[in-house]
C-alpha cells in the first residue's frame, strides 16, 4: 500500500478514536435527559391526579405506566442496551413510585409486582435501601388487604427481622404474630412472640406482656391448658409490667389452667392475686382507662369489661371452692337403726335436723361469698352473675332433693303407717327449703339468664329443676333457633319420689 494511503488511514482511525468519547458522552446525556423527561411527566400526572378528588384512576395509571417503562428501560435490563445506568436510589424511586401510582389506580396485582421487584433486587444484591424496606412493609399491607394473611405475615416478618430498628418494625412483628395466631400457625406465632420479647421487651415491657398474654389466651381458648400454663408460668415477671387489665386476665387464666393441671390447688393463689388487683375498684378502673390513652372510650370499656370478667371468675372460684369443701361433704344422714317409729323419729330430730341446719348455714355462707359478683361496678360480668345465680339455685335445690334421694329400707315400705309418717316428716323439713329457698333461687337464675341473654348448662339445670318440681308453673321450652343452646337438651333424669315416680306439687 502506498505510504500516502497508509497515512490517511492512520489519520482517520485517530480521528474516530478522538470522536468516540464525545459520541458516548452525547448518548449518555441524551439518555439522562430522556429519563428526566419521563420522571417529570409521571410526576406531573401524579400531581394532577392528586388534585382531583374522584375520577383520577386513569391519570395514576398513565403515570404508573411511565414509571414502570422507565424502570425497565434503564434499570430492569430490558429494551435497547443504553450506555447510561442510573444510580441505585434513582432506580428504587422509579420502582417505588410505579407501585404507589398503580396502587392509586386500583391495580393491586401491578402494585404487588413492583414492590416485589424492588424488594427482590436488594435481596439479591444484599444492599440497603430505605425504599426497598418500605416496599417490604407495604407488601404486608397489600396482602393483608387481599386477605392473603399467610403472605402478609411473611412480609411483615421479613421487614421486622431485616430492619428491626425501623419505626414500623415493632408494629409489623406484632401484626405478624396476630395473623399467625389467626391462621393457627402456632410454631410461627411462638417464634414471633419470642422475637418480639427479645427485641422490644426491654423498651416496651407492657406491649411484650400483651403479646405473651395473647399467646396464652390462644391456648386457653382451645383448652390447651398445658401450653397456656407453660407460657404464663415462665413469663409472669413480664406480665407484671403489663397494664392492670392484662395482669388481671393473665392471673385468672393461669388459675383456670391450674384447675385443669396437676396442681389444681395452685389456682386459688392466682385467683387471689386477681382479686387483690381489684381491691380498690375505683382506682383500678381508672388505672385501666389511663393505661390506654390512645384508644377510644368504647375500646377502654371493653378492656374494663374483660377485667371485671376476670375478677368475677376469681370471686366465683373462691366461693365454689368453699362449696366443694364446706357444702358437698355434708351428706344426708341415712338411718341405720331398727325400723321402729321411735328410732326413726329420734333419727330425724337428733341427726337429720342438726344436719339440715348445718348444711343450711354452709349454703348461706357460700351464697354470701358469691354476692360480691353482683355488686361489681360499673357492670357485673354476665357470665359469672349467671354462674353465681345458678350455683345458689343448685345448692338449695340439691338440699331439697337430698331428702327424696335418701334410700328407704324395704322394711319401712312394708309398714304403711311408718312409711307415711317418715315421708310426712321429711316433707315437713324439706318443703320449706323447696319453697322458700330453692324455688326463688332457681327463678332468679332464669331471670338473670333472660336479663343478660346467657344460656348454658347451668341455666338449663335451673329450668329443669323448676319444671320437675313445679309442673303447673314451669315448662321446659326448646328455643325456636336451636343454635342458641346448641340443640335441645333434656335432663338425664327427673328427681324421684320415694315411690319411684316424679313428685307432683
Amino acid at each position: 500500500m502506498p505510504y500516502r494511503c497508509v497515512r490517511r488511514l492512520v489519520v482517520l482511525v485517530a480521528l474516530a478514536c478522538a470522536l468516540a468519547p464525545r459520541a458516548a458522552r452525547a448518548d449518555e446525556a441524551s439518555e439522562k435527559a430522556e429519563l428526566a423527561a419521563h420522571r417529570l411527566e409521571a410526576q406531573e400526572l401524579s400531581e394532577k391526579a392528586d388534585q382531583k378528588p374522584t375520577g383520577n384512576e386513569a391519570l395514576f395509571a398513565k403515570a404508573a405506566a411511565i414509571y414502570e417503562s422507565a424502570y425497565q428501560r434503564f434499570c430492569g435490563g430490558s429494551g435497547p442496551a443504553g450506555r447510561f445506568i442510573p444510580d441505585g436510589s434513582t432506580c428504587d424511586e422509579l420502582a417505588y413510585n410505579a407501585a404507589r401510582a398503580f396502587r392509586a389506580a386500583g391495580n393491586r396485582p401491578k402494585t404487588i409486582g413492583m414492590y416485589r421487584t424492588l424488594a427482590a433486587d436488594h435481596h439479591s444484591t444484599r444492599t440497603s435501601s430505605p425504599l426497598a424496606a418500605k416496599a417490604m412493609h407495604e407488601l404486608g399491607d397489600e396482602y393483608k388487604a387481599l386477605a392473603l394473611f399467610d403472605q402478609a405475615a411473611d412480609w411483615y416478618e421479613r421487614f421486622a427481622t431485616t430492619h428491626p430498628k425501623a419505626p414500623e418494625a415493632e408494629g409489623c412483628l406484632k401484626d405478624a404474630f396476630v395473623l399467625r395466631l389467626g391462621l393457627s400457625q402456632e410454631a410461627q406465632a411462638v417464634s414471633d412472640a419470642e422475637t418480639y420479647v427479645k427485641a422490644y421487651g426491654g423498651a416496651r415491657p407492657a406491649d411484650a406482656a400483651t403479646v405473651i398474654f395473647a399467646l396464652a389466651s390462644y391456648h386457653g381458648e382451645r383448652e390447651q391448658w398445658d401450653q397456656a400454663r407453660a407460657v404464663l408460668a415462665r413469663s409472669m415477671r413480664v406480665i407484671d409490667h403489663a397494664s392492670l387489665d392484662v395482669q388481671m386476665e393473665a392471673h385468672a387464666l393461669l388459675g383456670r389452667a391450674h384447675t385443669h393441671g396437676p396442681t389444681p390447688a395452685a389456682a386459688q393463689d392466682e385467683y387471689a392475686k386477681t382479686r387483690a388487683l381489684w381491691k380498690d375498684p375505683a382506682a383500678a378502673a381508672q388505672a385501666i382507662r389511663n393505661a390506654w390513652p390512645g384508644e377510644g372510650e368504647g375500646r377502654k370499656d371493653r378492656r374494663l369489661a374483660k377485667a371485671l370478667n376476670a375478677v368475677g371468675e376469681a370471686i366465683f372460684a373462691a366461693a365454689d371452692q368453699r362449696r366443694i369443701t364446706e357444702v358437698e361433704p355434708l351428706k344426708f344422714p341415712v338411718h341405720a337403726g331398727p325400723a321402729e317409729a321411735k328410732a326413726i323419729e329420734a333419727h330425724l330430730h337428733t341427726t337429720v335436723r342438726p344436719w339440715l341446719e348445718k348444711k343450711r348455714k354452709a349454703i348461706e355462707s357460700v351464697e354470701a361469698s358469691l354476692a360480691p359478683i353482683l355488686a361489681l361496678q360499673p357492670m357485673p360480668p354476665p357470665r359469672w352473675v349467671i354462674a353465681a345465680g345458678a350455683t345458689v339455685g343448685a345448692m338449695w335445690g340439691a338440699l331439697a332433693d337430698d331428702f327424696r334421694r335418701a334410700p328407704i329400707p324395704a322394711a319401712w315400705r312394708s309398714d304403711r303407717v311408718l312409711h307415711r309418717a317418715y315421708i310426712g316428716a321429711v316433707e315437713e323439713m324439706s318443703g320449706d327449703i323447696r319453697t322458700r329457698n330453692a324455688k326463688p333461687a332457681m327463678k332468679k337464675c332464669l331471670e338473670l339468664a333472660a336479663k343478660y341473654w346467657v344460656q348454658d348448662a347451668r341455666t338449663r339445670a335451673c329450668e329443669v329443676w323448676l319444671a320437675a318440681n313445679y309442673k303447673s308453673e314451669f315448662h321446659l321450652v326448646d328455643e325456636i333457633v336451636p343454635a342458641f343452646r346448641g340443640g335441645s337438651v333434656r335432663p338425664a333424669a327427673q328427681p324421684l319420689s320415694y315411690e319411684g315416680e316424679p313428685l307432683r306439687y
